[in-house]
């Protein structure tokens, strides 16, 4: 059965065997702990400079069918190598392992270089903004910005679409693409809206995501759109923003729904698996003050707007 619904999903919950992490390096490196050291820092800025030594060309490849960007991909490598927070969240991400921090570093700057996520223009996501199924709402009890994802409010088949004079020319392949593209910049556009807002330190980095379920239904499974912009919002938050996520707070939960949560539940990491949380909507105020909390909730704050 497990096997029969990771394919409905597109995916397989068989996984490759992992590199053993020594264990005086976890011992030295404790996840989550709120260090910047040095010398892990400039080891992993080391294998980076070294990789690239050796692949001259490395940043004008073609990726997924898209050619390198030479000039962004080096403005982004020039600001990352700099951002002592977020190397520190790649090493912490893959547990302080060198080579594989190294490969999440410049998958990182391929992918900004690409998509540019503290520059999306909001027009460039004209139907996913107005919808409002992302919005910021407030900050919880810890002070970690919060999101509010409605999932009544997504229509993942008019992603793409646009009234300009031409659409009729676009293919369906070209189309469902441009529906993805626009939900991956609207998922990077209200991720970095979030960070934006966050608290100075030491209020915790991170952000909080209560995640109504109302509207779900069954047939979500079989739609292949449905599918990629899940795995694809997984990827985000996973590879691209770790250790962003404080928590997810799922609410309203339906009847049926465990069966797509166990498809969802095998493209998590483990460390993701555990920030997730089914709560009912009366508990929701354990992590958000009542005059926080939107009155859908249970609180006493207005609907939150669309941004």
């Amino acid at each position: 059965y497990c096997r029969r619904s990771s394919l409905i999903m597109g995916i397989t919950t068989d996984t490759p065997p992992q590199e053993e992490i020594p264990q005086e390096v976890v011992n030295q490196h404790p996840e989550g702990e709120d260090v910047q050291d040095e010398t892990i820092q400039q080891e992993l800025l080391e294998s980076v400079q070294q990789f690239l030594s050796k692949n001259d060309g490395y940043w004008q490849k073609p990726e997924d069918g898209v050619e390198g960007k030479v000039e962004e991909s080096e403005r982004v490598y020039e600001s990352m190598v700099k951002d002592k927070d977020q190397l520190h969240r790649i090493l912490v991400a893959r547990n302080f392992h060198i080579k594989k921090s190294r490969d999440l570093f410049l998958e990182q700057v391929r992918f900004r270089a690409r998509w540019t996520p503290e520059s999306i223009d909001p027009a460039s996501i004209p139907v996913a903004l107005p919808s409002g199924a992302i919005r910021r709402c407030g900050y919880s009890r810890e002070d970690c910005v919060a999101l509010n994802f409605k999932l009544r409010l997504w229509k993942a088949d008019d992603y793409g679409a646009s009234s300009e004079e031409g659409d009729e020319k676009r293919s369906d392949d070209q189309l469902f693409q441009d529906g993805i593209d626009e939900f991956t910049r609207y998922i990077l556009y209200c991720i970095e809206l979030a960070i934006s807002s966050m608290k100075p330190k030491p209020v915790p980095q991170k952000f909080v995501v209560i995640f109504d379920l109302v509207g779900f239904t069954a047939s979500m499974v079989f739609k292949r759109n449905v599918r990629l912009m899940v795995r694809k919002l997984i990827y985000i938050a996973q590879a691209q923003y770790p250790e962003r996520l404080h928590k997810c707070l799922l609410i309203n939960a339906p009847y049926g729904f465990s069966t797509a949560w166990k498809l969802v539940r095998a493209l998590l990491d483990e460390k993701t698996a555990s920030k997730v949380h089914f709560v009912s909507t009366q508990s929701v105020t354990d992590d958000f003050d009542p005059e926080v909390l939107s009155s859908e909730y249970g609180g006493q704050h207005a609907e939150y707007p669309v941004e």
